[in-house]
């Protein structure tokens, strides 16, 4: 009885050091969850600096790790580690920030806009050869993160550019999400694009594109 009794308080206490461990990545994500790119990133640093100095490092690792976390928590947990210190990607994580980011870019569209990031982040792309301060990281990520801007080359949704001369800028170039993607494709890849007014016209030099990467 006493082996029964000492097996079911060990299984409990394993439990209850799962249940902690969790907690502490339930809050990041909840508090995550409530911010936007603009409120962490756009006014002050004070709200990064104090979710930084409140969680370990780990955490936010974690957190980026975590398959079941929402994704909004998940992209601003990177970017949070990318703005406190150099992060320099482990190669295992290549794959899930490219997910991370593209699933970003996703919804930066128009008709899928969560009040998470305008257009600005990705820059003014093709004409200013501009990849934007959250482009930066696609570039970072390279490869791993091709197959899924692969899968928003049909993605026809616009961006919006927020600001006075920035909007002015880039809402005149008329971007949707399949231009940006094939932008840091072709960066990535190293491969010449080029950048069309006529919808038509840009289309095919996205099909063009498409029938490279298949040949590549």
């Amino acid at each position: 009885m006493k082996s029964v009794t000492l097996k079911i308080s060990i299984i409990l206490t394993f439990i209850s050091c799962i249940n902690q461990s969790k907690k502490p990545m339930d809050k990041l994500q909840q508090q995550l969850n409530s911010e936007t790119y603009g409120s962490l990133f756009l006014s002050s640093n004070q709200k990064v600096d104090s979710l930084w100095n409140q969680y370990q490092e780990a955490l936010f690792v974690n957190l980026i790790k975590c398959e079941t976390c929402s994704f909004k928590s998940r992209f601003l947990a990177s970017e949070i580690i990318f703005h406190k210190k150099t992060f320099l990607p482990e190669k295992e994580m290549l794959p899930v920030l490219g997910k991370i980011y593209a699933n970003t870019l996703k919804r930066s569209g128009i008709s899928n806009n969560q009040d998470l990031l305008v257009a600005n982040g990705w820059g003014f792309l093709y004409e200013e050869d501009d990849v934007g301060f959250i482009g930066k990281r696609i570039i970072l990520i390279g490869e791993p993160i091709i197959p899924y801007l692969y899968d928003l080359l049909d993605n026809t949704d616009e961006v919006f550019y927020q600001g006075s001369e920035d909007a002015t800028i880039g809402n005149s170039y008329q971007y949707r999400i399949k231009d940006i993607a094939a932008f840091y494709i072709a960066k990535i890849k190293n491969i010449p694009i080029t950048y069309y007014k006529d919808f038509e016209d840009r289309d095919k030099e996205i099909e063009r594109l498409k029938a490279m990467l298949k040949t590549d």
